[in-house]
């Protein structure tokens, strides 16, 4: 699960969620009943969370194309890409107690301010609970 877009090294940079599981989920309702997204607060939040499933090729881009038929489809779709690596050293580090914040700066490379770092694990914590892939409960970072 990367993103297209390369850096000015030419390497792919891996990719992390910006929204949480709810709008990811409110979006493909509004995509699935093909219905248009809203020109408001909400509608920005939908919007980015349609990037995010362009960004793992499960919206086409400019067919608006879905490759995915159900919100189920879509949790078993996302879920699978998440249990893989490296996104799996995560999950094993958030469940071992260790501090997931090293790994997610390992990954990235320390390329990102903490805040960034931060803010992008605790997301992928959010998408790890709502999936299955890791407790429902409070982790450290």
């Amino acid at each position: 699960m990367f993103t297209d877009r390369k850096n000015n090294t030419s390497q792919r940079e891996i990719f992390l969620p910006r929204v949480n599981w709810e709008d990811i989920e409110k979006l493909a309702e509004y995509l699935l009943e093909d219905k248009q997204i809203p020109q408001d607060k909400e509608g920005k939040k939908l919007q980015k969370a349609k990037n995010q499933l362009i960004a793992i090729s499960l919206v086409d881009s400019k067919t608006n194309r879905l490759n995915f038929d159900s919100i189920e489809e879509l949790k078993n779709k996302v879920k699978g890409k998440l249990e893989k690596a490296p996104y799996n050293q995560v999950w094993e580090a958030a469940v071992r107690d260790e501090k997931p914040i090293k790994v997610m700066r390992h990954l990235l490379e320390n390329k990102y301010s903490d805040s960034t770092v931060k803010s992008r694990l605790t997301i992928m914590l959010n998408r790890g609970k709502k999936l299955g892939i890791i407790a429902e409960k409070t982790y450290r970072h």
